[in-house]
């Protein structure tokens, strides 16, 4: 992926930014961060909020779980209903104490996916 990156090639940064932030190695994360942050820029779907927000949400510092909070919370405000997106908020809104919104976020992700399809196997919701 690196290197079609490297060639000019699309649609691989998000790819990417995904595996990195999948690896869970701190080394990689800021990579992960720098290409998420640049597929934001060029469009701000609620995929690229959503790696965004899990690779800072992974970086463990304070100032990027609040920059993952904000993209998590556009994401939502375009309209998206993901299972994993109301994961992410959850875990984020637990960190920060918020108990009653982590708790709303949890019934919402269960909602979408009941059954527990498997992507809770993923860890999405792991925070540092």
């Amino acid at each position: 992926m690196r290197g079609e990156l490297g060639e000019g090639g699309l649609g691989h940064r998000l790819d990417l930014a995904e595996v990195l932030v999948d690896r869970g190695q701190p080394a990689t994360l800021p990579e992960a961060i720098a290409l998420a942050r640049e597929e934001v820029s060029r469009r701000g779907s609620t995929e690229a909020r959503f790696q965004l927000a899990r690779a800072l949400a992974r970086s463990g510092a304070r100032d990027a779980r609040e920059e993952a909070a904000r993209e998590v919370r556009a994401a939502l405000a375009s309209g998206a209903h993901e299972a994993q997106l109301y994961e992410l908020a959850a875990a984020l809104e637990a960190q920060r104490g918020d108990t009653a919104a982590a708790a709303l976020y949890t019934r919402l992700a269960d909602r979408l996916d009941p059954g527990g399809s498997g992507w809770r196997a993923l860890d999405v919701g792991q925070l540092r």
